[in-house]
This record gives C-alpha cells, structure tokens and sequence, in this order.
C-alpha cells in the first residue's frame, strides 16, 4: 500500500512541475501558463477578497471563466499566497491523497485488489492533473464519504459531500449513499449542516449582500452554460451513432432515473456489496451522462468502475469490462493509439465513454437482480 501511496503523490507531484517546466503558453496573442486552471482556481480567491465579480473575465490573468461556487474560490485561500510551483504540487498532492485514501479505504476486496484499482485509476488522474483540474479531488470526496459512512463518521461524511458539492455541483450527488444507512437522518442531517456552513464561508471576505449576489451571477453561469457541446457522453453517443440530438437535461434526468431506481429495494440496503454498486452507479452517472464531460473528467468515472470491480465476484465479465476501460477509456487519448484511429474512430464515435455506460448499465442490473450479495453483510 505504501508503494501505491507514494506512486500518486509522485505522479502528482511530477504532473505539477512538468506544467510549470512547459514554460508560457500563447492563447489568442496573449501569455499565460500552462496550468490555466490551477490559475483561474488561485486567482478566484483574490477576486473574492477583493470584492470582485467571480463570473467575470479577466484575460490579463487567465483565459476562460471561473464556473465553481463562491465557496470554492474561499477554500482557495491556502494556496493564494504560495508560489505557483509549491501551489500548484500542493494542489495535486492533495488530490492525488483523497482518491488514493478514498479506494484504500473501501470496505470491499483485499488490500491486494483495492491497490489494484488504485493502478486502473492512476493514469486518468495523471490525465487529470496535466491539465491542473480538481476532479481527483471530487472523486476522492465521493469516495471517502462512502467509507466514512460504512464507518459511521456521519459528521466526517457529510463535510465530504459538502465539499464535493461545492468544487463541483454533481459531487453533492454523494448525499443518495446517506439513505442506505440506518442513521440516514444523521448523515444527511451533517450534510445539509456543512452545506450551510460552507456555503456562508465567503462570509469571512465579502458582506451578505455581496455573497448574495456572488451565488445569483453562479447560477446565471450555470443556467447559461448549455451549449450545444455534448461533451464525450451519453449525449454524443446519442449522438454519433443514431443521429439522435434529445434534450441534454431529459437525458440526464433519465440516466439519473434509472441510477436512482434500485432505491425501492429497501431490503438490500444492508448489503454492502449493494451500497457499493450505488456508489460506483452515481459515480459513472456523473461523467457518462454529463454534457459537459471531458477527458479530464473520466477520473471520477474510472474510480467508480474500480468500485464496481471490487463490489462482485471476479468473473470474465468483470475482467472484460476492465479490460475495455483500460482499452477504450484510459489509453484512447494516449500515443498508444495512432492518431488516425483516435480521430476516425475514437474521437467521432465517443469511444472513450462507451464501456463506462455499458459498466453502468450492469451495476444497476445488479443491484435491481441480485437477490442476496455473496459477500460482507453490514455490521
């Protein structure tokens, strides 16, 4: 486990100074860096001391627009005054120790399996980080409050969906895990505590007024960013391989549906295995079906594949499956592909989400068919 630990941070680590040895990066006739997000993210956090609108440009900094919550940009404050290359390590190393903490922790399988997955999820947080982004660091969120949860740390939990919710929307999703549980009550109790905490803690830079109007031009931005992208999701597969074009948000509600459906069966809630499944289900369902996903996205979906891996019986389907993320979702934007195949087949046909979909499908075919799980019962 050890060796597996140090391998992520320095991954980490090593993803961090290769963007900041690139040296500058020419957008559009203007200079900037090639971790553009680790900027936008620190950047956010002077804006907000400042007072300044967060959902603004400001091109003399960055290029892109800031689109996380107000919190977000507080919780920066750590990194802000860091030079960039200490920051910006420090930021990956972070990521990097909740999903390795997160898959370490899972109550499934043996030490030996659980690293296992740590290596299937590796690369695409080494993708991930490249490009300086904080989706190591949700599905490191998600994960941890599932194994805080199986541990009964409720207040420890909840902080971890707060969280999640708060670097990303979808990441609040987590709060489902909470009505597997006999003290159900407590942990979504804890969860909507830490949101409301949280959600105040810009308080501790800007007036109330301020804040409140920080959060309406958040949800302005969210409200508008709904262009035509599909992203590498349901919706392009829809997409590309029926000529389908279905409103992104009835297709999302959808996957949503079915991702929730194996709630009705109350009585397997004690099964482990069971509140397992729902877990890697909500974690695929945040990437395969959202309009906005991209390669550095997949990290959270490829974690909950490792979840789903380590929630059955090993069985060639498993393997099979593994072996087609592995295959079309984790190698399919590396070298190891030619470029005429990634951009005649992969690309065009939205290769890379397909066993995601396909591994979701399954989980929650399992949890609607399996009449008793064949393994650990919840103490």
């Amino acid at each position: 486990m050890r060796v597996v630990a140090a391998a992520f941070v320095l991954l980490a680590a090593g993803a961090a100074v290769q963007r900041v040895a690139l040296g500058p990066s020419v957008e559009q006739g203007r200079v900037y860096t090639h971790y553009n997000n680790y900027v936008i993210f620190r950047d956010a956090f002077t804006h907000l001391r400042h007072g300044q609108d967060l959902y603004a440009l400001y091109p003399d900094e960055h290029w892109d627009l800031y689109k996380y919550s107000p919190t977000f940009a507080a919780l920066m404050a750590p990194f802000a005054p860091l030079p960039d290359t200490v920051g910006l390590i420090a930021w990956d190393v972070l990521g990097a120790g909740l999903l390795f903490l997160g898959i370490a922790g899972l109550p499934l399988g043996t030490e030996r399996t659980r690293m296992a997955m740590a290596w299937l999820v590796a690369l695409p947080m080494l993708q991930s980080m490249q490009n300086s982004q904080s989706n190591a660091h949700v599905a490191g969120l998600v994960l941890l409050a599932a194994v805080w949860l199986e541990r009964g740390q409720e207040m420890r939990a909840g902080l971890a969906i707060a969280l999640g919710f708060f670097v990303k929307v979808y990441g609040g999703l987590a709060i489902v895990l909470a009505l597997l549980y006999p003290s159900r009550v407590k942990g979504v109790g804890w969860t909507v505590a830490w949101t409301i905490a949280l959600g105040l803690l810009p308080l501790a830079f800007v007036s109330p007024s301020q804040l409140v109007e920080l959060y309406r031009s958040w949800g302005r931005l969210l409200a508008n960013d709904q262009a035509a992208y599909t992203g590498v999701s349901a919706m392009s597969v829809l997409q590309s391989w029926f000529g389908l074009t279905p409103p992104r948000a009835a297709v999302a509600a959808a996957g949503l549906v079915f991702t929730l459906l194996p709630l009705a069966r109350v009585r397997a809630y004690p099964i482990v295995e069971f509140r397992m499944l729902m877990l890697a289900a909500l974690m695929l369902w945040m990437v395969a079906f959202n309009h906005k996903a991209e390669p550095n996205t997949f990290v959270i979906a490829v974690a909950g594949v490792a979840v789903w891996y380590l929630a059955g019986p090993r069985s060639w389907l498993r393997d099979t499956m593994v072996a087609l993320v592995v295959l079309l979702t984790c190698l399919s934007t590396t070298s190891i592909f030619p470029t005429v195949v990634r951009r005649a087949l992969i690309s065009p046909y939205s290769l890379r989400v397909v066993p995601c979909i396909a591994v979701w499908a399954i989980a929650i075919a399992e949890m609607l068919g399996r009449q008793k799980a064949s393994g650990l019962e919840s103490q």
